[in-house]
C-alpha cells in the first residue's frame, strides 16, 4: 500500500503519490518528513531503503540493535536477545533477577513485562504470549515486531521515552 505525501504550494497542501514523494525527499539537501503516526514508519523503510533516517529509524527501533551499537558504553548493563520461538525453552535460572522482557520492536510498552524473580517466568512468559497474540495485528512490523525479545537486568527508577526533533 502506497502511502500519500504532502507538498505545500502558496500555503495549501496538494498530494503526492508515493513516487513523487520518494523522488523530492532525494532531491532535497536537507530532506524533511513529518508523521504524526509511526505507522508512517513503514512508508519510509519501503521507500527510502538506503537513507540515513531509515538507517536511523532501525536503530532506534530496534532495542537490541540499540544496545548493540551502544554496549561499548556501558559494558556491565546485561541484556540479551532471544527468538520469540525459542523464549519457552530458555531456562529461566540463568539470568539475574529483577529483569525486563519485551519485544525488540515495541511501542507504547507492547508486551513489556517485568519478571521479579525466577518464579515469575513461566507466567510472564504465558502472559507474554496472550498480549502478542491478541494485540500483533494493531501495529506493522516496523511499529512492533515480536520476532526477537530482549531479555535485560532491570533498572530501578522512572523511565523516560525521548523522541527527538532536529533539522
Amino acid at each position: 500500500a502506497s502511502i500519500e505525501a504532502s507538498g505545500m504550494q502558496d500555503g495549501a497542501f496538494r498530494l503526492w503519490k508515493s513516487e513523487k514523494a520518494t523522488r523530492n525527499y532525494l532531491q532535497q539537501e536537507y530532506p524533511l518528513i513529518y508523521s504524526n503516526s509511526e505507522n508512517g514508519l513503514s512508508w519510509v523503510l519501503e521507500n527510502l531503503p538506503k537513507s540515513n533516517l531509515t538507517f536511523y529509524i532501525k536503530l532506534f527501533k530496534d532495542k537490541i540493535a540499540f544496545r548493540d551499537k551502544f554496549k561499548e558504553l556501558y559494558p556491565n548493563f546485561y541484556y540479551r536477545a532471544i527468538s520469540y520461538e525459542n523464549i519457552n525453552y530458555v531456562n529461566k535460572d540463568d539470568f539475574a533477577y529483577p529483569l525486563k522482557i519485551k519485544p525488540s520492536i515495541g511501542y507504547l510498552g507492547f508486551a513489556v513485562r517485568l519478571v521479579k524473580e525466577s518464579s515469575e517466568w513461566d507466567e510472564v512468559v504465558k502472559t507474554l504470549h496472550k498480549e502478542i497474540a491478541t494485540n500483533k495485528s494493531k501495529y506493522s512490523e516496523e511499529v512492533a515486531n515480536t520476532t526477537n525479545i530482549l531479555i535485560e537486568e532491570y533498572i530501578k527508577g522512572d523511565e523516560f521515552g525521548v523522541d527527538a526533533y532536529y533539522d
